[in-house]
């Protein structure tokens, strides 16, 4: 489902915007990566996966899966809930190995306690 969603998408964001993707080449194969971005609109996350090689993870605020349909679509699309405002734990992936995309909203500003989870997390990622 993953892959098709992608194609799918990734079609629309070429018709309707003209979209290409330079850099990939540039992009580990078969290593860990974070993937960064700005998050200004709701198609960011879809238009950043497209440009990714393969599945990636990401987190995504807990009120996106208060709906039960929308949990099941980004669930399977690599998302994982994160209670925003908790930064006091360490973010555990669920699938450690797969590429990760992180996109802060906006209005959002890293903390040291941000920058320490994300640390930590990372830390545990890349050594398993």
């Amino acid at each position: 489902m993953y892959y098709f969603i992608k194609f799918i998408v990734n079609i629309a964001f070429h018709i309707a915007f003209n979209v290409h993707f330079e850099g990939r080449e540039n992009i580990p194969d078969g290593e860990t990566v974070i993937y960064a971005s700005n998050h200004r609109s709701y198609a960011d996350p879809p238009l950043v996966g497209c440009s990714a090689k393969g599945k990636f993870a990401f987190m995504a605020k807990e009120e996106l899966f208060k709906n039960r349909f929308f949990a099941w679509l980004i669930r399977n699309l690599g998302a994982f809930p994160v209670s925003r405002g908790n930064y006091s734990n360490p973010i555990h992936f669920p699938h450690p190995q797969q590429a990760f995309l992180f996109l802060p909203y906006n209005n959002f500003s890293i903390s040291q306690a941000v920058l320490n989870s994300a640390r930590q997390s990372c830390q545990y990622t890349l050594s398993d």
